[in-house]
């Protein structure tokens, strides 16, 4: 059931599932190109080598995991929690997906169609469940807003490099609500290093990276200020 959720070229093969997605155009991707990282500093922070950067066909690393929707296993489990029980078949199984959302999507109308294509792939006589931990919808705030060339303009000043524009994943409900409800932005930046180790084992957050975080805050308050 989990294999069958992409064809044999990387692109999820749930039917509908690329509904409504629009494709950025070519200069978006130009101006996308010489933000992100290379593929040696992506293939480092996976912990693979270049080739093993896999995914959709016509759609370079980096593309996939910023304007790309993505159907993502992150974990799996299946057997006996006994050590000694190694002749046993398991009778169950479970998997953990996360699904990369892009704008005009919706977490409802997404699980919908993840929900009929595993009723159609579930074998005869197997019982599933689907639950969703956690949803947010997605918010799309343009580059050249207000808000984010201020927040350039403070994060340059305290690294003394500019910052990156790159569309960024995360589950974070509070910003499509502040949307919904006020049409606020969020121009939001993040401050850990790839050895930060985020949502890992021994994750750890740099003094100095929290103390310019200060001071970049201070600096935008600042640059907003009427």
């Amino acid at each position: 059931m989990v294999s069958s959720l992409w064809d044999s070229h990387g692109r999820i093969a749930v039917p509908g599932f690329y509904r409504r997605v629009r494709p950025p155009n070519t200069r978006e991707r130009r101006r996308l190109a010489a933000s992100r990282p290379g593929l040696a500093s992506l293939a480092e922070a996976a912990a693979v080598q270049v080739p093993d950067l896999l995914g959709e066909c016509g759609w370079v690393p980096g593309e996939r995991s910023t304007v790309r929707p993505s159907l993502t296993v992150t974990g799996l489990s299946a057997g006996r929690t006994d050590p000694l029980a190694t002749t046993a078949v398991a009778v169950s199984a479970t998997a953990r997906l996360n699904i990369g959302l892009v704008p005009d999507r919706r977490p409802e109308e997404v699980v919908r169609l993840v929900a009929r294509h595993l009723r159609t792939a579930a074998p005869p006589r197997t019982n599933y469940r689907l639950e969703v931990l956690a949803s947010a919808d997605p918010v799309t705030v343009p580059h050249d807003h207000f808000l984010v060339a201020a927040a350039d303009r403070a994060l340059h000043a305290t690294w003394g490099v500019p910052p990156a524009h790159l569309p960024s994943g995360g589950t974070i409900p509070v910003v499509a609500e502040l949307h919904r409800r006020y049409r606020m932005p969020a121009a939001m930046w993040g401050l850990s290093r790839p050895t930060d180790r985020i949502h890992s084992n021994d994750e750890s957050f740099a003094l100095e990276d929290f103390y310019r975080g200060t001071e970049v805050v201070t600096r935008l308050l600042h640059e907003l200020a009427p």
